[in-house]
């Protein structure tokens, strides 16, 4: 080989490594980014908004000095408690990894996720520090700079809920368990009502089914099993669990026409027991009527008298996405104003957040703290965030398990369904678009926003609550 063709050889060889090095970084960055554009798709530079002024809240000011705050004349005890501050996201890291706060006084440790080039005001949850004797609470930063700064204290009184009778709306199978399965394990008497049997699935037992309607009604079936079992693994009693068997994903049609029965979307069925005879609560003699929003109605009217509950656990209409969430609230307004309810509370939650169903950002075991919002609209006249336990984290993760939608589906029998499922997880944790409700719902906290039965007498209140249904 001449001399000219071996060096033209060795350019060659190293204008493909320069051209690599130079432009492959480059390239995964830009999968990296195109990532964070569908895990946060808004401006994630923007502050976030939250009018506190009209709550009730007590609202301290603080500075941080040397990432540290002094705590030590603050009443923490019997309290939801977040910081207010501003932080930025490290310029080039902090675009690529998840930015975090860790929190640590005497021993406690709380972790707080933000969004990648994150920038301006941000809230951390710092509730786990309660009824703690504290004097500082130190912060240290990943993929973050945080400056001395001014920042806030905004504090929440907690009352005792031990004692209290509670109702859970949950519009599917598993719904309680995502947003509450804390709280109502350490009340007894709290009574989970589920709506609809949670029949809808476009992909789960596709192999043991050539016909969409079986298919579909044994997941129904199933669903409304795990709704009327599960909770017993956190001890309630099987005389508090009721599921109501309407149909998934119909109850925005019911609505429209109120008296009109309303066909099961994917069971092509009109009968509404077909789910509703699982029951075996007392509770469930109180159930009539078809498949229409009148009946609908009616049976949670009939359930508020009942159950005469203290508070109302409930998705919050404005910040969930989920149509069946929206309306499942929606029902529930309707009936407490039939019967003319007033007294009590109400907790509303969000399991499909409305910005991103991939908060709450972070990782399984980590904080649940205040969702991204860029108006004034979400109301609430107090937060109220329930500390998990790491015991009880554990046993709302086995909860999970037993649910037959948040489980593996049963193609993994199948060694070539191993290898899509294991190749699909992969490249969700490759490009961190983990939307598993084992990283978002299994966390050291379960967050509320409490307002009063008697606010949804103000119709301007209701628009607010209800956003844009």
């Amino acid at each position: 080989m001449s001399f000219f063709k071996l060096h033209s050889r060795k350019y060659k060889v190293f204008y493909i490594s320069g051209f690599l090095l130079i432009f492959f970084p480059a390239f995964v960055y830009l999968i990296i980014q195109k990532a964070n554009w569908v895990r946060y798709p808004y401006n994630v530079t923007r502050d976030y908004q939250y009018d506190f002024s009209k709550s009730d809240s007590q609202i301290i000011n603080i500075k941080i000095v040397n990432n540290s705050i002094n705590i030590r004349n603050i009443n923490f005890d019997d309290k939801s408690i977040f910081l207010k501050l501003q932080v930025q996201a490290s310029i080039f890291l902090g675009s690529i990894f998840t930015p975090y706060i860790h929190a640590s006084s005497a021993g406690i440790h709380s972790s707080t996720a933000l969004e990648k080039n994150a920038s301006g005001i941000r809230y951390i949850n710092l509730s786990k520090f309660a009824n703690h004797a504290l004097s500082t609470i130190d912060i240290k930063l990943k993929y973050l700079t945080l400056d001395s700064q001014d920042a806030q204290l905004i504090i929440f009184n907690n009352r005792a809920i031990d004692e209290k009778k509670i109702l859970i709306i949950s519009p599917h199978p598993d719904d309680a368990e995502i947003a509450a399965y804390g709280l109502y394990s350490n009340n007894k008497n709290s009574v989970i009502l589920t709506i609809t049997a949670g029949e809808a699935g476009l992909s789960r037992y596709d192999e043991l089914y050539t016909d969409n309607s079986s298919k579909y009604l044994k997941i129904g079936q199933l669903r409304t099993w795990n709704s009327i079992t599960v909770p017993l693994l956190a001890g309630l009693r099987p005389d508090n669990l009721l599921n109501l068997g309407y149909f998934d994903s119909t109850l925005k049609e019911m609505h429209k026409d109120k008296f009109i029965t309303t066909k099961g979307r994917y069971t092509n069925s009109l009968d509404i027991n077909l789910f509703r005879k699982q029951n075996i609560s007392p509770l469930s003699s109180l159930l009539d009527g078809d498949s229409n929003w009148s009946s609908y109605v009616g049976n949670m009217e009939k359930i508020l008298n009942k159950v005469k509950p203290d508070i109302i656990v409930t998705p919050y209409p404005l910040i969930d996405n989920h149509t069946d969430h929206k309306y499942s609230t929606l029902a529930l307004f309707e009936a407490i104003k039939n019967i003319g309810m007033h007294s009590g509370e109400l907790f509303f939650y969000t399991n499909h957040y409305a910005l991103t169903e991939y908060y709450p950002f972070g990782e399984q075991g980590e904080s649940v703290t205040l969702p991204p919002n860029f108006d004034d609209n979400l109301y609430a006249r107090r937060l109220y965030s329930f500390n998990v336990s790491e015991s009880l984290q554990i046993d709302k993760l086995l909860a999970f398990d037993a649910m037959i939608d948040l489980r593996p589906d049963t193609h993994w029998r199948f060694w070539e369904d191993h290898i899509k499922i294991a190749a699909k997880i992969f490249e969700r944790k490759v490009r961190d678009l983990e939307k598993s409700y084992f990283r978002r719902a299994v966390r050291e906290n379960e967050l509320f926003y409490v307002m009063s039965v008697e606010d949804i007498y103000s119709d301007s209140l209701v628009k607010r609550i209800m956003g844009n249904l």
